[in-house]
């Protein structure tokens, strides 16, 4: 990209809020089916992020991972 590409995307504080949005209705959605066994893939899902990033996301804010 970097050679291709005619400016580097910058991650504004936009972002950020907007993953927070999504991890607050992930955990939303978790309280809400507690009785349920969930799969990461359908909380990502829920969210609309990939499974890798909804981890990442996930441990990052939290401080454990969602497993």
């Amino acid at each position: 990209m970097r050679y291709y590409a005619e400016s580097a995307h910058i991650i504004t504080q936009k972002t950020e809020v907007y993953t927070r949005a999504q991890l607050q209705q992930a955990i939303n959605y978790i309280q809400t089916h507690l009785s349920r066994d969930l799969s990461l893939t359908e909380l990502a899902s829920v969210i609309n992020i990939s499974l890798t990033y909804f981890a990442s996301v996930f441990k990052q804010a939290m401080g454990i991972s969602p497993h």
